[in-house]
Order: C-alpha cells, then sequence, then structure tokens
C-alpha cells in the first residue's frame, strides 16, 4: 500500500519536516508513504487521474475516529487499493475527489499533514493490535 501527501506550499518549515520525519521513519514497517511539495498546483500534471483513492483534506469534511480511520485502512488493502493520495492545501476543486477532514480546526498545511501522519500511524497501529503510546 501506498500513500502520497501532496503539500500546496512554496517553504518548507523545518519543525514540521522534523515531526513529517518521525512519522514516515515508523510508518515504514507498515507502508510506503511519501510527502511532496509543490509550489504550483498544475505541478501534480496527470496525478489526479492516477488509479487509487484521491482525498482533499480540509476542515469541512468527512471525519472520522481513529479505529474508524483503521476500519477505512484496512478495507483499502482487503479491496486491494494500493495508492491513496491525500492533498493539502489550497487546490482547485474542479476535481471530484472526497474531502477528508482530521479536524474541524482549519491548520497550516504542514501542521495538516504531520496531524494526518500521525493518524496513519495510529491507523496501523490499531489494525495490527499494537500498543499506541508507549
Amino acid at each position: 500500500m501506498k500513500f502520497s501527501i501532496f503539500i500546496l506550499q512554496k517553504n518548507k518549515d523545518a519543525f514540521y519536516v522534523q515531526a513529517m520525519e518521525e512519522y514516515l521513519k515508523r510508518l515504514g514497517k507498515y507502508c510506503t508513504i511519501e510527502i511532496k511539495y509543490v509550489k504550483k498546483e498544475k505541478q501534480l500534471g496527470r496525478i489526479f487521474e492516477k488509479e487509487g483513492k484521491h482525498f482533499f483534506v480540509s476542515s469541512l469534511g468527512k471525519s472520522m475516529e481513529s479505529t474508524a480511520f483503521a476500519d477505512e485502512i484496512s478495507r483499502w488493502m482487503i479491496d486491494g487499493c494500493s495508492n491513496i493520495c491525500f492533498y493539502i492545501g489550497e487546490f482547485s476543486k474542479e476535481h471530484d475527489f472526497s474531502e477528508f477532514s482530521i479536524s474541524s480546526f482549519h491548520m497550516a498545511p504542514e501542521l495538516c499533514a504531520t496531524v494526518l501522519l500521525e493518524q496513519i500511524y495510529r491507523g496501523f497501529r490499531i489494525i495490527n493490535r499494537q500498543p499506541y503510546h508507549k
């Protein structure tokens, strides 16, 4: 299973980069995951046309509890969905993708990506019946 998180933002904040790298390291044993920064939406080219699940992350979309999100990840694995893309930032809404919410609060794109990574990690810990907190 491969997750891709696209962040529409020009500059990286070292604080969030460090936090995201920690979750990427932890997630390495469960899935393939990558963070890609894009400065302009058109840099994504045909990525929107790739097979898989595509979600715009917003404060308005469907939100769910951690166990429900873990169940959703499990369903994606069972259904053979190997490509999951999340788009964070001010992307145009011309594509008919589902909105996904990790919080009703509006967050900076990198903070949102960090929280999303944490939730993906938590989901895999739940799926594997492993404790989340050490």
